[in-house]
């Protein structure tokens, strides 16, 4: 009964590195990571993360938005080791084709690489999550600043969610119907 439980708990870990939809896999971890975070980010509250983070960054709370961009700057800093490593790799094996035994000095920038990568596919799994944190927490805070009526239930929260984010993504609202409160005195 425990190893049945441990291979269930094995292949959730698993399915959490893939997007949704297998029409959205990536052909790198990494890839699969960030389109699973793109599509699922916010989707409990109908927020498009593409079209809302840059409105809730401007109302969030800056804890919130510093620990959003440092792991996204983490994210960053291992991409950017991953590449250099992966050019240190090839300028070796360039310069030391010739040399016979030397060839062997490539195998260190590419284990950096190895390394490098392997950093940066958990660095976005941790960049997905304060993605999801920051809107979870923060968007009532856009609702307040946008003066859009609080929803009173998660399905009144999603159906808002539809129109606001027609609203953001095109600037018009044709045909949508967003409630607003007056300011609060």
């Amino acid at each position: 009964m425990a190893e049945l439980a441990a291979v269930h708990s094995e292949l959730d870990r698993i399915a959490d590195a893939f997007p949704v939809n297998r029409d959205e896999f990536m052909p790198t971890r990494l890839g699969n990571i960030l389109r699973r975070y793109e599509w699922t980010v916010g989707s409990a509250y109908n927020i498009d993360p593409i079209v809302s983070v840059p409105y809730l960054i401007s109302v969030s709370d800056p804890a919130d938005v510093e620990y959003m961009e440092d792991q996204r700057s983490q994210l960053d800093l291992a991409v950017r080791m991953t590449v250099v490593s992966l050019l240190a790799t090839a300028l070796t094996v360039v310069f030391l084709a010739r040399h016979g035994s030397w060839l062997l000095v490539a195998l260190v920038p590419y284990a950096a690489a190895y390394l490098a990568y392997r950093g940066s596919v958990v660095a976005a799994a941790e960049y997905g999550r304060a993605l999801s944190v920051l809107i979870t927490l923060n968007r009532f805070a856009l609702y307040e600043r946008l003066r859009l009526q609080m929803p009173a239930t998660t399905d009144a929260e999603r159906a808002q969610n539809a129109d606001l984010m027609h609203f953001l993504r095109d600037g018009r609202t044709d045909g949508l119907s967003l409630t607003y409160q007056p300011p609060s005195a």
